[in-house]
C-alpha cells in the first residue's frame, strides 16, 4: 500500500509544481495578461490585509472599550458610513471612468478640472454632513 501511495503523491506534486511554474511565468511576463494578473494579485493582497487589520482593530476595541462604549462606537461608525455614501455623490465611480477617458485623450485640463470640482463638492458635503452628525 505504501509503495503505491508514494508514486501517486510524487506525480501529483510534480503536476502542482509545473502548474505553479506556469502561473509564475505568466505573472512575471511583460504581456498585458501578466501585468493584469500581477496588478490583480496586488490588489487582492491589499484588500485582504485591510480586512484583516479592520477585524483585528475591532477585536481590540471591543476588548478595550467594553460593551456599552463599543456599541456607541459601532453606532457612530454606522452613521458615518451612511453619510459617507451620500457625501461622495458618486464621484468615486465617476472619477475612475473620467480619469481613464481624459488620460487616453491627454486632456489634462479637463482632468484637473473634474478633480478640483469633485474635491470641492465632496469636501463641502462632508463638512455639512459632519455638522449634522455632530448634532445627533
Amino acid at each position: 500500500m505504501r509503495v503505491l501511495l508514494f508514486p501517486f503523491l510524487t506525480q501529483k506534486m510534480n503536476f502542482i509544481k509545473n502548474e505553479l511554474k506556469v502561473i509564475k511565468e505568466k505573472i512575471n511576463s511583460s504581456t498585458l495578461f501578466g501585468m493584469s494578473l500581477n496588478n490583480a494579485l496586488g490588489s487582492l493582497t491589499v484588500r485582504v490585509v485591510s480586512v484583516l487589520l479592520v477585524f483585528l482593530t475591532n477585536v481590540a476595541l471591543a476588548r478595550t472599550l467594553g460593551t456599552t462604549e463599543y456599541g456607541i462606537f459601532v453606532y457612530a461608525t454606522s452613521w458615518l458610513n451612511i453619510f459617507l455614501v451620500i457625501a461622495m455623490f458618486g464621484f468615486d465611480k465617476l472619477m475612475v471612468r473620467q480619469v481613464a477617458i481624459y488620460q487616453s485623450h491627454q486632456d489634462w485640463g479637463r482632468l484637473l478640472g473634474i478633480y478640483q470640482y469633485a474635491k470641492k463638492c465632496t469636501f463641502s458635503s462632508s463638512i455639512i454632513f459632519g455638522l449634522i452628525l455632530c448634532t445627533i
